[in-house]
């Protein structure tokens, strides 16, 4: 699935969520480009950094822990005390939304998102 938000300044965002690329390749990758630069973060685990002819190169000592392990064990805790939903699931149901609508309506705009939420 692709998505291309336009903001109201004219710049742009494109969000690719793709399943059927090779297992020997990253897994998650994000790039961010403007003004001639370019940062793009593999797996969390490495940044790149680029300007003009430059780049720099940085390997990240973070583990690439996506949370799943500590969710597991906040909600069993919630659970034995009776404690409430320590996850916000709100967020969940929002970020669901916004890509079922954009799903189903590919030439959204991105200030539209408020509307898809009930926020505008």
């Amino acid at each position: 699935m692709h998505i291309l938000l336009q903001y109201e300044d004219g710049s742009l965002a494109t969000v690719a969520y793709l399943s059927n690329g090779s297992r020997a390749y990253s897994s998650e990758r994000i790039e961010v480009t403007a003004d001639n630069k370019l940062g793009a973060l593999t797996d969390f685990k490495q940044l790149e950094c680029a300007q003009g002819l430059g780049v720099r190169r940085s390997r990240l000592w973070l583990s690439s822990d996506k949370g799943h392990p500590r969710q597991i064990r906040e909600f069993l805790a919630a659970l034995r005390s009776g404690g409430g939903q320590p996850i916000d699931t709100a967020s969940y149901f929002s970020s669901a939304a916004v890509a079922i609508a954009a799903a189903m309506q590919p030439r959204r705009r991105a200030d539209d998102v408020d509307t898809i939420l009930g926020g505008g």
